[in-house]
C-alpha cells in the first residue's frame, strides 16, 4: 500500500518547479538511465532493445501517452 501511495502523490503533486522534460520515443539502444533532473519523462511508443536496461530513479515522473 506504501508504494500505491507514493505513486499516487509522485503523479498528483509534483512540484511545480519542474525544470525540464524529456520526450521520448522510437527504439532505446543500450542501457539508459533516466534522472529526476531530465523528469518528466514524456514517452509515446517506446521499445526497449533487447539486452538494454533502463533504470529509473526514485521521484522521476514517466508521463505515458502519444510524445509526437
Amino acid at each position: 500500500m506504501k508504494h500505491i501511495i507514493t505513486i499516487f502523490a509522485i503523479l498528483f503533486f509534483a512540484p511545480s518547479f519542474v525544470f525540464a522534460s524529456t520526450p521520448v520515443s522510437g527504439t532505446l539502444v543500450g542501457d539508459q538511465h533516466w534522472t529526476i533532473g531530465n523528469s518528466p519523462y514524456l514517452v509515446g511508443y517506446t521499445t526497449i532493445s533487447e539486452g538494454a536496461t533502463l533504470t529509473i530513479d526514485p521521484g522521476v515522473i514517466v508521463k505515458l501517452g502519444s510524445s509526437g
